[in-house]
């Protein structure tokens, strides 16, 4: 008897998960049916969501379970950086809800985003004098910048620092789409901008638009009456 009720039990069991799984099926395969520009509204919706949620978990720890979560992950992976994350997701959010989808710059954006996370925690690491255990790590730049600071194993820090640099600068470059052969025309084109400058006398000397036509008027009038005889009656 114990036999047969297991095996009802998990008969019943299986009928359940079955049907449950249907139904995750068919919700799935409807969500699919939503217009792409309903699921990015959602997606854009969802980040902002995020941002204000880590921005009151990381700023305030005021965010409950939730938050405490979510700033020890942040702070394990990113240490200090962490503070950014808000900021990040806010231009994110606004960024999905504005612009139409481009795939072509996905790459792009990870890659140059990549090379800027690693600089900014790289730089918390080695302010931080380098700590070397995971209570210091999250006070300083995180896995991902002791990641970074394993380079003094080989190299001072002294030459890590503009190494770093020039990676921030590479993924800066990445992230705006902007050569390094063009930095030259940029700055030219900056440089080679002046201020259009007017002098205020001339300005105030010229009359306006309406002062000019009347002056026509009044002029042709005068022509007219020195060309006209003066009749004596």
């Amino acid at each position: 008897m114990v036999g047969r009720a297991i095996a009802r039990l998990w008969l019943v069991l299986g009928q359940l998960a079955g049907t449950i799984a249907r139904a995750v099926g068919r919700n799935a395969a409807t969500a699919r049916e939503l217009d792409p520009a309903h699921r990015r509204d959602g997606m854009g919706l969802g980040v902002l969501g995020l941002a204000v949620v880590s921005a009151v978990s990381v700023w305030f720890t005021a965010a409950g379970a939730l938050g405490h979560w979510l700033t020890t992950g942040f702070r394990f992976f990113l240490g200090n950086g962490a503070v950014l994350l808000p900021v990040l997701f806010l231009a994110g959010a606004v960024h999905i809800l504005r612009q139409q989808p481009q795939p072509g710059r996905r790459g792009r954006l990870v890659v140059g985003g990549g090379a800027l996370a690693l600089t900014i925690t790289g730089m918390l690491h080695l302010w931080a004098r380098s700590p070397h255990s995971v209570g210091g790590w999250i006070h300083a730049g995180g896995v991902l910048g002791a990641a970074s600071g394993q380079l003094e194993r080989i190299m001072p820090a002294g030459l890590i620092v503009p190494l770093l640099f020039l990676l921030g600068c590479f993924g800066t470059l990445v992230v705006t789409a902007t050569p390094i052969s063009q930095l030259s025309e940029l700055l030219r084109d900056l440089l080679s901008r002046e201020p259009v400058e007017q002098d205020d006398q001339d300005v105030a000397d010229q009359p306006s638009g309406r002062f000019r036509r009347s002056r026509s008027v009044i002029d042709q009038f005068d022509e007219a009456e020195a060309g006209a005889p003066f009749d004596v009656d």
